[in-house]
């Protein structure tokens, strides 16, 4: 037995109709969205992959031009190579056990272990060392509030 409300809840058939075209354009703008989204996130990854490759092909030329250097140093420094410039600079061989071809010079205060303690070592270079803090935050607070209060002090007892 049918009812006589049973069709007072159907929907009408343009209602239907409308109901399901508007659930497909929503499904296709959801999948156009995540597919917008995917496709930055893709052209990003694509950038810095590239990115990455010209820093690493940057990175294997410098390695190869210090490998370069390096070799052109020990060529350079190479015993022939720098026993032929001395020779060219007009250096000689020194013959230790003839004593007419060499001498000492006296050095004050060097004893042939370290330097003696009774001379004075006014040339020696003073070290300072430079703190990397700055000194506004190595005050202590209690020094900020004193510095802070006896100058508003001054400063109050001037004006009057």
């Amino acid at each position: 037995m049918k009812s006589k409300n049973q069709s007072a809840y159907r929907l009408a058939p343009w209602r239907k109709q409308m109901k399901r075209i508007l659930t497909i354009l929503m499904g296709t703008f959801i999948a156009a969205g995540v597919t917008m989204v995917y496709l930055s996130i893709s052209e990003r990854m694509t950038d810095v992959k590239l990115r990455i490759q010209l820093l690493q092909e940057e990175r294997a030329d410098y390695s190869r031009q210090i490998a370069d250097l390096t070799t052109d140093e020990g060529i350079l420094t190479a015993y022939k190579a720098m026993q032929q410039r001395a020779e060219q600079a007009g250096f000689t061989d020194i013959d230790f056990t003839d004593e007419d071809e060499f001498a000492y010079v006296i050095v004050d205060g060097y004893t042939g272990t370290g330097i003696n303690t009774e001379a004075p070592v006014q040339d020696a270079p003073r070290i300072e060392y430079v703190s990397l803090v700055k000194p506004e935050y190595t005050q202590s607070l209690q020094e900020w509030l004193y510095k802070r209060i006896t100058t508003g002090i001054e400063s109050y007892e001037v004006s009057n």
